[in-house]
C-alpha cells in the first residue's frame, strides 16, 4: 500500500490540478457541471488560480498527486460544500477518497460549519454509495444539472455538530 498524504493545493500544483480535472471530466463526464471541451480551453492563469485556493485539497500517493477535492462556502446561504472529487482510477478502492473527504470535513469544522453539503449525480451510483458510507444522507432535494437537463443531482449532507 502506498503512503498517502492529503494537503492543500498551491500555485505550484497548477499542472497537476489541470491534469486531474481534465482526467475527471473525461473519466466521468456526468459527475461534473463542467465539460472537458470547456475546461480544456482554460488558460494557465485559470489553473494557477484554481490551484491557489486554500480549500482545494490534493491527495498524493508516494509523492504522486492522484486525487483532489474542494471545499467552498456558498455565498448566498453560507452553507459549506464539497465538490470536484476525483481519485485517479488506479487508486480507487484505496484510502485516498476517504482521506480527501476527511480533510474537507476537517476544513469545514475548523471554519465553524454545522454541516457539509454536496450534490451527486444520480447516474454516478458508486460516488453516491461512497458518500453514504462516509455518513452523508440524502436531504430530499433533487435539482437538474444546469449544463444538461437530462441529469439530476441529489443533495446530500453530513451533520458536523
Amino acid at each position: 500500500m502506498p503512503n498517502f498524504l492529503v494537503r492543500s493545493s498551491t500555485i505550484a500544483d497548477a499542472d497537476d490540478v489541470r491534469r486531474l480535472r481534465l482526467e475527471a471530466l473525461q473519466d466521468t463526464p456526468d459527475a461534473f457541471g463542467d465539460t472537458y471541451a470547456i475546461a480544456s480551453q482554460h488558460d494557465e492563469q485559470y489553473w494557477r488560480d484554481m490551484a491557489s485556493n486554500p480549500s482545494l485539497f490534493l491527495c498524493e500517493a508516494d509523492g504522486e498527486v492522484i486525487g483532489m477535492l474542494k471545499g467552498d462556502i456558498h455565498t448566498g446561504n453560507g452553507r459549506h460544500w464539497m465538490f470536484s472529487m476525483l481519485v485517479t482510477p488506479r487508486y480507487r478502492g484505496t484510502p485516498a477518497a476517504s482521506l480527501l473527504v476527511d480533510r474537507v470535513v476537517q476544513w469545514a469544522r475548523e471554519d465553524g460549519a454545522r454541516a457539509l453539503s454536496l450534490y451527486v449525480t444520480t447516474t454516478v451510483t458508486r460516488a453516491r454509495s461512497f458518500y453514504a458510507k462516509k455518513g452523508f444522507v440524502e436531504t430530499g432535494e433533487v435539482i437538474t444539472m444546469d449544463r444538461d437537463p437530462r441529469l439530476s443531482l441529489v443533495a446530500m449532507e453530513l451533520a458536523l455538530d
